[in-house]
């Protein structure tokens, strides 16, 4: 298996986790749905997630689980005049707007839960 798919399944696997560790406090038996959300630029390769995500719940509570990515958009954000853009593949970190230099990725490294179904 190559590095960036044993990303995504550790990724996938600590997920399940969570997921499974929140179905049992609420009382519940099985997931039947998870909810992403996934920043452009987190490092992760949603296809890549996807077969991890599956291969990962067998013999867990999120065996059959419908999974959900919802990718977000990077923005950059100047700290020189304030600025907020939308970050393109291949981006650089000068801002347009200004062509400053101290700025940081503002969202798009993110990757949440945003929410799960449970029966």
């Amino acid at each position: 298996m190559r590095s960036a798919e044993m990303h995504e399944l550790s990724l996938a696997e600590a997920v399940i986790t969570s997921c499974a560790d929140e179905m049992r406090k609420a009382g519940r038996s099985k997931v039947t749905a998870v909810r992403l959300t996934v920043g452009r630029f987190s490092g992760v390769e949603p296809e890549a997630f996807e077969f991890a995500f599956d291969v990962a719940c067998k013999g867990t509570p999120c065996e059959g689980a419908q999974l959900e990515l919802e990718l977000r958009e990077g923005i950059l954000h100047c700290n020189a005049c304030g600025a907020d853009t939308t970050m393109e593949d291949g981006f650089d970190m000068i801002c347009p707007a200004c062509g400053g230099f101290d700025t940081a990725i503002k969202q798009g490294r993110e990757m949440l839960i945003s929410s799960m179904e449970v029966e």
